[in-house]
């Protein structure tokens, strides 16, 4: 069975304006049906995006090797330039030759895999520059899986679930139906709406979430988590990390908010009832304004509170080691 429909080679040096480029592109389609469609892509920039169900995977690849050189030779120093296309002339054959993906297809799975580029600039010629780019089009409803050392990964309106993991990549989702797993060491992770389980972890990075629809637990360390708006149970856990989040009708149960150092805030909503348990160690406090809740236990300015708004409901905990908990109350968000 041929699961392999066509592939696009060719090599291009083109004139840049600091000097030469050399590029290879490839292009790979695998016909349906694909239950998973695994990355592995060390680094550069990676694209993913639907395509109708049951359609084919495309996979679209472009290596650039660009001169490095910050000074653009003079029009009329021929021998600089030729030294310097000769240059990039020998690098290139080699380095793409060192970068050629490696794809791997069957009946339910279809794997890319594209070596690191730090071969070519640190151990070839340090004045040349690897720029990676990598489209994916792949059918909605299909699983992605990624791997990637420091690659950025952009998902765009996304039908599937999603497992993304790196040590300093960046990853950014559009609109996701389906479940999204996201763990990198050093990079921050952004999402606009995702609809199922949500399950985030970064060092050293940001979290920025728009809306969660489904049971979501957010981790980071040295970093920020902002969630916007949720509509299921939410857990935010942070090390030296700050917390904000938004609080609207209706209110699901089950958030918990916790960092062993870092300014925890809650933006609420004026008339959403529900009740705050709220407490911080050494000196920090517990805050408010715009709001007017019935204390039940502790009080403002303190340590501790806990306290009914609009009457109570739904318990929001909150744990910090030692800093600020602010409570800010604001006009209800539409919707």
């Amino acid at each position: 069975m041929e699961f392999c429909r066509s592939l696009l080679l060719f090599c291009l040096l083109v004139p840049l304006a600091r000097g030469q480029e050399a590029t290879r592109m490839y292009e790979k389609v695998f016909p349906a049906p694909s239950e998973v469609v695994a990355l592995d892509v060390e680094r550069g920039l990676l694209e993913v995006v639907n395509r109708p169900a049951g359609t084919e995977v495309k996979i679209s690849i472009r290596f650039s090797l660009q001169d490095g050189e910050k000074a653009r030779p003079d029009p009329a120093d021929e021998k600089l330039i030729r030294e310097r296309t000769e240059r990039l002339e020998r690098v290139a054959g080699r380095a793409f030759d060192h970068l050629k993906p490696r794809f791997q297809a069957d009946a339910r799975r279809v794997g890319l895999v594209l070596r690191d580029s730090r071969w070519v600039v640190y151990d070839r010629d340090p004045a040349l520059q690897v720029v990676i780019s990598v489209k994916v089009e792949m059918p909605a409803g299909t699983a992605l899986q990624v791997r990637t050392v420091a690659a950025g990964v952009s998902v765009g309106d996304f039908d599937g679930s999603v497992d993304l993991e790196g040590d300093s990549g960046s990853f950014f989702f559009k609109r996701v139906r389906g479940d999204v797993r996201a763990k990198t060491r050093g990079g921050s992770i952004t999402l606009a709406d995702v609809s199922g389980r949500v399950d985030l972890k970064t060092v050293n990075g940001n979290i920025f979430a728009g809306t969660l629809n489904g049971p979501s637990t957010l981790e980071t360390s040295n970093g920020s988590i902002e969630v916007q708006r949720f509509r299921d149970r939410l857990k935010m856990a942070g090390k030296d990390a700050a917390l904000l989040v938004g609080l609207c009708a209706p209110l699901p149960p089950g958030l918990e908010l916790s960092t062993s150092a870092g300014i925890v805030t809650l933006q609420i909503d004026r008339t959403l009832p529900f009740t705050i348990d709220a407490s911080t160690l050494l000196l920090g406090k517990v805050r408010s304004r715009g709001l007017e809740p019935l204390v039940r236990r502790g009080g403002f300015n303190e340590s501790a509170l806990v306290a009914d708004f609009n009457g109570g409901g739904e318990r929001v905990r909150v744990r910090t080691g030692g800093a600020t908990v602010e409570l800010i109350g604001r006009e209800p968000l539409d919707g």
